[in-house]
């Protein structure tokens, strides 16, 4: 009943003749608890959760919904998750299963459109303007893909369709589980408006703290807000919160097949005041080089060259580059590596204006940590990287699940670069 209400609503509120682009969210239900509750029967209905182990400092993976009324949400340390939930079924899971579902459910988007872009293991953009013709409406589409990933894999998910990439994302989770949601700009403004800040996408309590002490307490606060004095305070992630709150998003949903043609990926900062702080300058290497190795990983990539690129105050720009041992995917390599590249006179005699980290000599190939990555090949060495691949994989997921800034390395909460 909730969903024909909700598509009705929206075959009567939006009007498609003046979209440009008609883009959905797909967000599949508690995923990874969704999986274990399909291949047994008995879980139904219990409240489950994915992580552990539990005598450790494991963390909540994911959890299937019956766990939420006790408060218990992905990224939760398990010990916490079953103080609430006493009764919680743990299962350690399987991210290689997983990741073979993952693959069946993005083999399964493209039958509907070939604008298919990866988010996450459970999420994806796509983009089905030229689609139409051959499905009818965009609520007729979304039907007959929730039925098929149903029929297919005995799963459910929640859409969220809009003009871009931001309203899709942020329609999709508000009628979760098995959800069909329609947003256009009036119908974002009229849901959003009233909430705190940290409701948009991206914006954690961190930078919604942030932006309160401005005086902004809600999205219409921020719309409302002047500009220049959102970049004043907040520099540009002060414009990038004004476009969320407004659901303003020009990018385009790029498909994998059109990612396999960049031949590097790089983040670049401008600092709002040149800087001779060397921590300062550390904190932003390690800030840049975590969006590219999360960007590389989205893409199915590894680099072989890590580069860093520097302005100092007087505008004078340098690069340097460095060939890795062995192509990586891991921010803590490119980290490390971007670090070294850093001339040690910017920071203490040459004060800084811009740095950018850069990884280039792509080459396509999956995203998990390689072995490889290690000095040796003892038993010791490959259970490391075991255990960094599923931290990695772990942290990829609640970040994109609940914007980067629900999880970050310690030096990066205080006083975190642009």
């Amino acid at each position: 009943m909730r969903q024909e209400q909700t598509e009705q609503s929206a075959e009567t509120q939006v009007d498609w003749a003046l979209w440009k682009r008609v883009i959905f969210h797909v967000d599949m239900d508690a995923f990874f608890a969704s999986i274990e509750i399909r291949n047994n029967p008995e879980l139904r209905g219990k409240p489950v959760i994915v992580g552990g182990p539990i005598d450790s400092r494991g963390v909540v993976a994911a959890c299937s919904y019956e766990t939420r009324p006790f408060g218990v949400h992905s990224g939760m340390p398990i010990r916490q998750a079953l103080s609430r939930c006493p009764d919680a079924v743990v299962i350690s899971g399987s991210l290689k299963q997983y990741g073979y579902v993952s693959s069946q459910l993005m083999n399964l988007l493209t039958k509907f459109t070939s604008q298919v872009e990866p988010f996450s293991v459970d999420e994806a953009f796509l983009d089905v303007t030229g689609s139409m013709r051959l499905h009818g409406s965009p609520v007729q589409l979304a039907k007959a893909l929730k039925k098929t990933i149903a029929d297919e894999l005995e799963l459910t998910c929640s859409i969220g369709i809009s003009e871009n990439k931001i309203m899709s994302k942020m329609a999709s989770k508000l009628q979760k589980p098995d959800g069909l949601t329609v947003l256009d700009s009036k119908l974002y403004a009229e849901r959003f408006g009233p909430k705190p800040v940290s409701v948009l996408w991206g914006i954690g309590e961190k930078s919604a703290e942030g932006i309160r002490k401005l005086g902004i307490e809600t999205v219409n606060d921020l719309v409302s807000a002047n500009p220049q004095a959102l970049t004043s305070s907040l520099g540009r992630f002060g414009i990038r919160a004004l476009a969320l709150a407004k659901g303003i998003d020009d990018s385009e949903v790029l498909s994998l097949e059109s990612l396999a043609d960049e031949k590097s990926i790089s983040h670049e900062t401008t600092f709002p005041h040149d800087s001779l702080d060397k921590a300062y300058l550390k904190r932003a290497l390690l800030s840049l080089s975590e969006r590219v190795a999360r960007r590389l990983r989205k893409g199915g990539f590894l680099a072989r060259t890590v580069s860093i690129k520097v302005r100092s105050k007087s505008f004078k720009t340098i690069t340097r580059d460095k060939t890795l041992a062995t192509p990586s995917s891991d921010a803590k390599m490119i980290y490390s590596t971007a670090r070294k590249l850093l001339p040690a006179e910017y920071g203490t005699d040459v004060a800084v204006r811009l740095l950018g980290v850069k990884a280039g000599n792509l080459i396509k190939q999956g995203c998990e940590v390689q072995l490889s990555l290690f000095d040796s090949n003892t038993e010791d060495s490959e259970k490391g990287a075991r255990k960094r691949t599923e931290l990695i994989s772990a942290i990829d997921y609640v970040q994109d699940k609940y914007g980067e800034s629900a999880l970050k390395k310690a030096s990066l909460v205080e006083r975190p670069p642009e």
